[in-house]
């Protein structure tokens, strides 16, 4: 997945939609938080949000949830990519 500054995706591989049930053409301009839901632990998404803000790069797992409204633990692993300033995020996911 990659996005930009903003957090929206700007482009998704051909695995995404087999691991979360969403096509690609739906996840553009959304951010990632779309694929949390109910059980998606706040403390996790805390977390998340500190270390973008650090603007550094990070692991995390996360609880999100398939089309079909399947919940998944994923692994991220999220890299800020800049010259000067960050201007996209790349994030590595697996499902675990």
């Amino acid at each position: 997945m990659l996005t930009n500054k903003a957090q929206e995706i700007i482009w998704v591989n051909d695995g995404f939609k087999k691991m979360t049930g969403f096509s690609k053409k739906y996840a553009i301009n959304k951010t990632p938080t779309f694929l949390q839901g109910d059980n998606t632990c706040e403390e996790t998404r805390a977390r998340i949000r500190k270390k973008l803000i650090a603007n550094k790069p990070f692991e995390e797992t996360v609880l999100n949830y398939k089309k079909d409204k399947t919940a998944y633990k994923c692994e991220i692993k999220i890299f800020p990519l800049s010259i000067r300033n960050t201007t996209h995020y790349i994030a590595l996911e697996k499902a675990v």
